[in-house]
């Protein structure tokens, strides 16, 4: 019996052990601080590019982002049919390829504030430590109106990168894969929209030429009030509440550290990609 307990309890330390040392993957993610006045609420999925060597992929992924993102109703999702419409009728055929004045072009026509536009890298199978598993890659961009590209997002995962000891979290299926991924990039949107509403921007007036035409008022308004007056000693001046920032989501990049980050994700990006040749490699 001592000893049952002795080795009941040594596969619970290395289950442990195997859990704690097992890092899941997270979409990497670099964003701009908001420029435009205009709030996110509604937006247009453009059906994602497929650059993977599995015929259809795009358009299961394309599939699985809309209801996803649809569900996690923080915007309105334009329906896509009228994205197919304005796609055939200006013959757009590859999405990843559309320009600053197509951006815009397309935003005025559909009114909306900003497109996604995504990429599926791949979406296959390779040999894993117990045999073969899913590897799914996915980008997704958001471009405001402008043509600028507010949020991009790229996540990486493979079926075995979370399995621990007796097979544990280990994935075999691309399409639970794939479904996890959408999941993870979706997480980071809703994240990045909700900070992006709440930034706000300073409104007409508290800017430019107008702000220093209120400054230069509002400074010779006293003047005019103590004319005639006897002086008086200066009221003490109240403390000045200190102003709260917005909430930000997790992973939020600073102006400063934006060029930081943007290599690290590069990095990344290109280690995920090496991890994943060699193992497609040596199944040759």
């Amino acid at each position: 019996m001592k000893k049952l307990t002795s080795i009941f309890n040594t596969l619970i330390v290395l289950l442990t052990i195997s859990v704690a040392g097992c890092a899941t993957p997270r979409p990497v993610v670099v964003f701009q601080p908001r420029q435009e006045k205009e709030e996110l609420s509604k937006v247009a999925v453009l059906p994602f590019e497929n650059v993977s060597e599995t015929l259809d992929a795009g358009r299961r992924i394309t599939s699985i982002f809309l209801t996803k993102l649809f569900n996690a109703s923080r915007v309105n999702v334009i329906e896509e049919g009228e994205v197919e419409r304005f796609l055939r009728a200006n013959r757009i055929r590859k999405t990843g390829e559309i320009d600053r004045q197509t951006a815009t072009k397309l935003c005025e026509s559909l009114n909306i504030q900003a497109i996604v536009i995504g990429s599926v890298g791949e979406y296959t199978f390779v040999n894993g430590v117990n045999g073969k598993v899913p590897v799914v890659s996915v980008s997704v961009r958001i471009v405001d109106k402008t043509g600028d590209i507010i949020l991009a997002v790229t996540h990486v995962r493979e079926g075995d990168d979370s399995e621990t000891v007796f097979g544990i979290g280990r994935i075999t299926s691309a399409i639970k894969l794939s479904d996890i991924v959408i999941a993870d990039i979706v997480d980071k949107i809703v994240e990045f929209v909700e900070f992006y509403n709440a930034s706000g921007l300073p409104s007409p007036g508290e800017t430019g030429e107008e702000q220093e035409a209120i400054e230069k008022e509002e400074a010779t308004e006293p003047e005019k009030e103590e004319e005639g007056k006897t002086e008086q000693p200066p009221p003490e001046k109240e403390p000045v509440p200190e102003e709260k920032e917005p909430p930000t989501p997790s992973g939020e990049l600073t102006e400063a550290d934006i060029n930081r980050l943007r290599e690290q994700a590069k990095e990344n990006a290109l280690k995920a990609w090496d991890r994943i040749k060699k193992k497609y490699e040596s199944e040759k």
